[in-house]
């Protein structure tokens, strides 16, 4: 039995039983979304967020970083995320940490966020390994 979470606007989040994984799924399309693998510790831990292609730039990755952010309280993490910040074999053309940032994620290392918010700043997607594999943390 899948268990729904949540329900937005004809989409839906499903937990599949005894998974750390939760799925989206647009219902007036009957098309799946994606999924966001997550592991609770002092925080919620985003192991994976994986928006497939024809969906990506159309504000699902942010719908899911929402639900997390809920998850997260109902978890009793305030609203606390983290994820590791970096390229995928999938997508070497697009540095998630520019993803993150937006949503209002920082890291410890002011380098790299310094670095990420110049290419905020000027509207530019780093090249492929611009940006080192780098932790990132949501505070609610």
């Amino acid at each position: 039995m899948i268990k729904r979470l949540n329900r937005i606007q004809g989409i839906i989040f499903y937990n599949p039983p005894k998974t750390n994984y939760y799925r989206m799924f647009d219902l007036r399309k009957s098309a799946y979304i994606g999924e966001m693998s997550v592991i609770k510790r002092n925080d919620l831990y985003i192991e994976s967020l994986d928006i497939k292609p024809n969906y990506r730039r159309k504000g699902f990755g942010r719908k899911f970083l929402d639900f997390a952010v809920d998850l997260s309280k109902k978890m009793g993490l305030n609203g606390n995320l983290r994820v590791m910040a970096g390229l995928t074999e999938s997508d070497l053309k697009n540095a998630p940490h520019i993803f993150y940032r937006k949503y209002g994620f920082t890291t410890d290392n002011k380098k790299v966020l310094n670095k990420i918010d110049e290419f905020i700043k000027q509207h530019k997607q780093p090249e492929p390994y611009d940006l080192p594999l780098t932790i990132m943390y949501y505070k609610s």
